[in-house]
């Protein structure tokens, strides 16, 4: 979920352009943005640290016959869910809140969800969005007290969000 605050100066970069072949898309990872070694079938990062807390978003890739449409897709990430349900995707994670993100301009469709994991609540942003290879899930997970504070710098970064 949240990691421990630390940024070297030497991991900043430039902003540079993410080009993911496997999942049909491209990016622009800002310069605030700490890349982070993961998965294959991901790309994330770190934002800048607020307070002793450091979030991340991470954009997760799904192939497409995982799935019949994006609405079977949204339902299994976050739709289909009741109020104290966990997750299908992540056992231990329990949905507490979720809704449309109101004034969400796309790419795809976006929700603000709030998780219990482990006894410590999280807010999120996941934004869900269709390629023509993928489902894509990009997922920013923050606390109660940074959530809106960056909450600005997930829009930035899943607005460049372009297929390939």
């Amino acid at each position: 979920m949240s990691l421990p605050a630390q940024q070297p100066a030497d991991t900043l970069h430039k902003s540079i352009i993410h080009v993911d072949q496997q999942w049909g898309y491209s990016c622009t990872a800002p310069a605030w943005f700490r890349i982070l070694d993961t998965p294959e079938d991901m790309f994330g990062g770190a934002l800048p640290p607020v307070d002793t807390t450091t979030n991340t978003i991470i954009i997760k890739g799904f192939p497409k016959n995982q799935f019949k449409d994006i609405s079977s897709f949204e339902n299994w990430v976050v739709k289909d869910y009741s109020v104290g349900q966990e997750s299908k995707w992540d056992p231990g994670h329990i949905i507490l809140l979720k809704n449309l993100i109101a004034g969400y301009t796309g790419p795809g469709i976006a929700y603000r969800v709030q998780i219990l994991y482990e006894g410590v609540i999280y807010n999120c942003a996941y934004a869900l969005i269709e390629t023509s290879k993928a489902f894509l899930w990009v997922d920013f997970t923050a606390t109660n007290t940074t959530y809106n504070k960056q909450y600005p710098l997930f829009l930035e970064l899943v607005q460049s969000i372009k297929q390939l």
